[in-house]
């Protein structure tokens, strides 16, 4: 199983927002990353929300799933 620490998986969102100009989606960061499960990608997220590296985004509709930005 794949160990990461916040920082490289707040470095995998970066890049992943570079490159595509959106954030990732859950699955496309447990698939980028190797792990099994979406829960382990979102207990990264919950502690990169509390860290402040990242915000939880208010949003509905299509592409909902895209619900972190960047601190502005």
């Amino acid at each position: 199983m794949a160990r990461f620490t916040d920082a490289e998986v707040l470095a995998q969102i970066e890049e992943h927002y570079e490159q595509t100009g959106h954030m990732p989606s859950v699955r496309q960061l447990r698939d980028s990353l190797g792990f099994a499960s979406t829960s382990t990608v979102q207990h990264h997220l919950d502690r990169l929300v509390a860290d402040g590296s990242l915000i939880r985004a208010e949003t509905t509709g299509p592409g909902a799933y895209h619900r972190y930005r960047f601190p502005e």
